[in-house]
């Protein structure tokens, strides 16, 4: 979006990405916290400062980092933040242009912290535009050019190395709208509204997914209320295509907002038997009833309740579905934050949440019943592995498949793994 040159709507923007940023850095993930502006005229200029800059921080930090610090102790954090949105706007954004981005930085910061601040944000930013950044990036580091923390870039490295060869090709792309399509649509309706179709490998089973190449032109149709798509990512089917249900299968769906899952669950289901949507968040499972509602579900009862505590009996399920909490490193096409907000801290406080989850949740499942757990991660710590020390503990449990997918220029990745509870302990798999 053009700001036309105004630099009071420049500054107003300015100072809600700063206000979004900071808050980003303690508190909340940036979808969460961006919610709170959804309705603000300036939401989509923040979005898009934001999102991009998540998708080139690392050449953004060490660009600044080469002009303002110097050898010196770092840039305070306020200055830092008025830095990384002046150096986004200049170089990651067409939407202003450059010299009005370093005019309202250094507006902004004279009027906020005074004349002193303001000079130094001035310099930097002045020598920065005037930098041969081509040459620049050339010698920097290899994460830096790949544009990802150090931390997940050295994890990588010994982790994934294959998938980090070829991470530039899609990763600092905006990731385009995607919808599975669950209702009757011509393709000659589809194509008019500037949708094309994804092909996707067999995991996906039979389920037809498209690129929104023009949004609103999808959201001028009633398809969406009217519950024929559904917006998510590809990748989200595959764990749902692992389980094919019998009739009267009861379904607990432990981990289940916003619905997108437990909405394949019941169309496998094909409205029989019975799915129990569960979820600690009384706020996300509301969108949970909206989207059951318009894809008039009827086979399917939502609560709020935590998966550390479910409030079901021993033995009650078919099916125990765990979409866990995780580290989101899969999905950082669309979550680019996901990534720097990883340490190696959290990842050892998520890994010990899911195994709690599953330990809570093992014991309502029938004797010959399934279990599919599920991340959007791709850290063999919170899913492959996660597993195997499960089956260690839990013999009665067999792995019968599982599946890792790696982000692409089509979908996110993801894990996930079927389970099948036996009357004895079974021997482990590979």
């Amino acid at each position: 979006m053009k700001y036309q040159n105004n630099r009071s709507t420049a500054e107003k923007i300015l100072t809600q990405s700063l206000a979004i940023m900071e808050e980003c850095e303690s508190k909340t993930n940036l979808d969460e916290s961006l919610d709170r502006i959804r309705s603000s005229n300036n939401a989509k200029s923040v979005s898009d400062i934001l999102f991009n800059f998540y998708r080139n921080r690392a050449q953004i930090d060490f660009t600044i980092a080469k002009f303002a610090s110097k050898g010196k102790k770092k840039t305070h954090p306020k200055f830092k933040r008025v830095l990384n949105v002046a150096v986004t706007q200049m170089f990651y954004q067409s939407g202003i242009e450059a010299e009005i981005a370093v005019d309202v930085a250094v507006s902004y910061t004279k009027k906020k912290y005074g004349s002193r601040p303001a000079g130094f944000i001035n310099a930097v930013l002045r020598q920065i535009s005037s930098a041969d950044m081509k040459s620049l990036l050339e010698n920097a580091p290899e994460y830096v050019k790949k544009n990802i923390p150090e931390t997940i870039f050295r994890r990588w490295k010994n982790s994934i190395p294959d998938f980090l060869k070829i991470i530039n090709e899609f990763s600092q792309h905006k990731a385009p709208l995607t919808f599975r399509k669950s209702g009757n649509i011509t393709e000659k309706e589809l194509a008019e509204a500037d949708c094309e179709k994804i092909p996707l490998p067999q995991w996906a089973d039979d389920y037809d997914c498209y690129i929104a190449k023009n949004p609103s032109k999808l959201f001028e149709t009633e398809w969406l209320k009217e519950g024929k798509i559904y917006i998510q990512d590809p990748s989200t089917i595959s764990p749902c295509t692992l389980y094919s249900p019998a009739p009267n299968d009861t379904v607990l769906d432990l981990c289940s907002a916003p619905g997108g899952k437990t909405l394949i669950l019941a169309e496998r289901m094909k409205n029989s038997g019975m799915i129990v949507s569960s979820d600690l968040s009384l706020y996300r499972q509301s969108r949970t009833c909206e989207n059951i509602h318009a894809h008039n579900v009827k086979n399917c009862e939502i609560i709020a309740a935590s998966a550390l505590a479910p409030p079901f009996s021993a033995n009650c399920a078919d099916l125990i579905f765990l979409d866990v909490p995780c580290t989101n490193t899969g999905v950082f096409r669309k979550r680019p934050d996901s990534l720097w907000n990883f340490t190696e801290k959290k990842l050892v406080e998520l890994v010990a949440l899911q195994k709690k989850i599953l330990n809570a949740t093992a014991p309502l499942l029938k004797e010959r019943g399934s279990l599919i757990y599920s991340t959007c991660s791709i850290e063999p710590e919170e899913n492959a592995k996660q597993v195997q020390n499960f089956i260690k503990k839990n013999p009665t449990f067999q792995l019968i498949k599982d599946r890792q997918i790696f982000p692409n220029h089509l979908h996110d990745g993801g894990y996930s793994a079927l389970l099948k509870k036996s009357l004895s302990a079974s021997p482990r798999t590979k």
